[in-house]
């Protein structure tokens, strides 16, 4: 009787000590990216996704996304096959420079940049901020004994062509639209379209050990 229930501990251990898969998704308009690089401070929404061992929604859990996402709302629980996940919508900033992104921004965990090259150039550029993901692992780890990890966590940039006329992104080390692009590529995106770039794992680990990352070049 030892061995079953010993192999059970351990079975326990391995699935409370395992991580949390983590999904976020930024929703961008190109619009508001060149509002944006201009000099207006804008907010994207989005999408969060962390998996939760619970299948009931509570203040907890709320409390403890709110470490990393102050201003997350409407949250709710959603099943996928066995696994069940809080999601919460969210807001990101949107600004045009990197030290204001992480000067005037300390509390989000993600700001997006649109840094403007020249005239119909602007480079996309995620800040992810380190402290604010620690914060938020430690707060799950300390009501769940589960931990977070960049490792089991997807980012999504959603870009809509809200113009009336076609944009180019110059993209690499990216999912386009879940295309591998390994290499330098550009994709155009006609109006009315989405392109939904994700972040290669190079690049989302990069991003968390360096604050930023470029994630794309946009041309018009």
């Amino acid at each position: 009787m030892r061995k079953p229930l010993l192999f059970m501990v351990l079975v326990l251990v391995l699935v409370l000590l395992c991580a949390c898969k983590t999904d976020v998704k930024v929703d961008l308009y190109v619009r508001d990216i060149i509002d944006a690089a201009a000099g207006e401070s804008l907010l994207a929404y989005g999408t969060l996704k962390i998996e939760h061992p619970g299948e009931e929604l509570d203040q907890t859990i709320v409390s403890i996304v709110k470490e990393g996402f102050p201003e997350a709302t409407d949250f709710r629980i959603e099943k996928e096959g066995f696994d069940s996940y809080v999601v919460a919508s969210i807001e990101v900033p949107v600004v045009n420079n990197v030290h204001y992104a992480m000067s005037e921004y300390p509390e989000s965990m993600f700001v997006v940049v649109c840094g403007q090259i020249d005239r119909g150039e602007i480079n996309l550029i995620l800040v992810f901020s380190s402290e604010m993901f620690g914060k938020l692992n430690r707060a799950v780890y300390n009501e769940y004994f589960q931990e977070l990890s960049v490792d089991d966590m997807t980012i999504t940039v959603s870009v809509h062509n809200d113009l009336r006329y076609d944009v180019s992104f110059e993209l690499a080390g990216v999912y386009a639209n879940r295309e591998p692009i390994p290499f330098t590529d550009v994709r155009s995106v006609v109006p009315r379209q989405n392109l939904d770039i994700r972040l290669s794992d190079v690049l989302r680990d990069f991003a968390y050990q360096n604050a930023w990352v470029s994630i794309g070049r946009m041309t018009w």
